[in-house]
């Protein structure tokens, strides 16, 4: 059945104040629905966005995010989804339904890199740094492992806070073998196909904590990682990148999560989080870009609602600096491959201090700068807890900009 993009009735032919039901305000002018009736700024921060094709305001239900147009534009220029990865693609670009980067011939999965039976099909959708999964395995605290119970809700936060990374690399081949047996004996980790990759797997971690990370279970995935690396694989490519998930129990409720929110997808600091990410502009603006939202500050005090804002103009849409669609972890997405492994801790110590700088911060702060790249940066130079991640900054950072 064809959607029906313009069922909004038409009830006045002008109307001073905002037609959205229920609304009283004034404050109008700017934005207008297809009608041509009148949306203040709040609601349509709330519930429309604004289609740079027709030029017009339209519900959110009817805005495709990831194209950034509406939805009806989007069907009339012919994009349709990738049956695999759900990414939205031009028709004339599908093969079998599937984008490029999904679209392979039937294989057994690793066959032709010579891994087979170490590969499993991309797991899409999993929350598998929660231990609701049992097909995952493992907690790791420290240098041992064990199982697990949370991490837990807001309102409880566990006081072990979990990473588990995904690191994409190019080039597999049956020389890797040895070093990926011995990460998957231990149940350290796995490996799965990653269909944004053109010859590519991704070595996926188990969750594990800070202590864990800088000691032997990190230690073990700085082996393995050298060991693909010298059979010639790489993780620093174009297309390669470094996700971090950290468990939700790290927040300690809504409101902090909504601060790193709104800080990861303010425009005024995607040029930082650019910057830091250590990607080039394509790969960064395709898989891991800064929304175009950018609250003002005379809105920062309200962070419940602008954290819906945020969630809305993701949506469906994971391929942002910062993921907000998973139930069990926030997922960070913007940094790049690296085969130096100070960058891969220095990596987790960023979302660590990101976190921590955020926890306590009042909306008198936020209204005063506290959510822009400059304040966090000037306060973690002077972190003695966190020295790799500053040393990501020195080394990526043109730290003049934001002293």
């Amino acid at each position: 059945m064809p959607v029906d993009y313009e069922s909004e009735t038409e009830t006045e032919t002008e109307r001073e104040v905002c037609w959205r039901a229920g609304c009283t305000s004034r404050d109008t002018g700017t934005w207008h629905n297809r009608r041509g009736l009148p949306i203040c700024d709040s609601c349509h921060c709330i519930a429309y966005s604004y289609c740079d094709e027709c030029e017009t305001s339209v519900g959110d239900e009817h805005y495709n995010q990831h194209l950034e147009r509406c939805q009806r534009c989007a069907d009339e220029q012919g994009f349709s989804q990738c049956c695999n990865c759900s990414d939205w693609e031009h028709e004339d670009n599908l093969i079998d339904s599937c984008c490029s980067d999904c679209w392979e011939p039937e294989t057994e999965r690793g066959e032709e890199y010579g891994l087979e039976g170490l590969v499993v099909e991309y797991h899409h959708g999993s929350n598998w740094c929660t231990p609701n999964d049992p097909t995952r395995g493992n907690f790791f605290r420290g240098s041992n492992a064990e199982e697990f119970q949370g991490p837990g809700s807001f309102g409880e936060p566990d006081p072990n806070v979990y990473y588990g990374l995904e690191f994409e690399f190019e080039n597999p081949n049956s020389d890797m073998r040895p070093a990926i047996e011995r990460i998957m004996s231990a149940q350290f980790g796995h490996l799965e196909t990653d269909g944004s990759l053109d010859e590519g797997l991704e070595l996926i971690s188990r969750p594990a904590d800070m202590d864990a990370w800088s000691g032997l279970f990190g230690h073990e995935f700085a082996v393995a990682r050298a060991a693909i690396i010298e059979a010639g694989g790489t993780f620093r490519a174009p297309k390669t990148g470094q996700h971090i998930h950290i468990s939700r129990s790290a927040f300690a409720d809504l409101n902090h999560l909504s601060r790193l929110a709104i800080f990861m997808q303010h425009g005024s600091n995607s040029e930082y989080i650019y910057q830091l990410s250590g990607k080039t502009r394509d790969n960064f603006n395709r898989y891991s870009h800064c929304n175009k939202y950018a609250p003002s500050h005379s809105r920062f005090g309200r962070v419940r609602s602008e954290f819906r804002a945020a969630v809305k103009h993701q949506r469906d849409d994971r391929s942002r600096a910062v993921n907000l669609t998973k139930q069990g972890t926030i997922e960070v997405r913007f940094f790049s491959g690296s085969n130096d492994e100070l960058d891969v801790l220095g990596s987790i110590q960023m979302v660590a201090s990101l976190v921590d700088y955020l926890r306590d911060m009042s909306s008198a702060d936020a209204i005063a700068g506290g959510l822009l790249c400059q304040s966090f940066n000037t306060w973690l130079m002077d972190q003695e807890d966190y020295p790799l991640a500053k040393r990501l900054v020195w080394g990526r950072v043109d730290i003049g900009l934001y002293s």
